[in-house]
C-alpha cells in the first residue's frame, strides 16, 4: 500500500503507512522488515541502518 501511495504522489501518507508496517514487522521479527526499513530510508533521503558500504 505504501508503494502505491508513494507512486500516486502521497509521499507523507506512504511514509506513515510504511512506518506502521515496519513497527509490526519488527515486533514479529519478520524478514521483510529490512526491505521496508531500506525503502523508508530511501524516501527520507537517509542511509538505512546497517546498509552502508565501507570504502576500506
Amino acid at each position: 500500500m505504501s508503494l502505491a501511495l508513494y507512486n500516486l504522489g502521497e509521499q507523507e501518507k506512504a511514509k506513515a503507512h510504511a512506518e506502521a508496517a515496519l513497527k509490526i514487522l519488527e515486533e514479529i521479527e519478520d524478514q521483510y522488515a529490512k526491505k521496508v526499513r531500506k525503502k523508508l530510508a530511501e524516501w527520507r533521503g537517509e542511509e538505512a541502518e546497517g546498509d552502508h558500504e565501507s570504502s576500506e
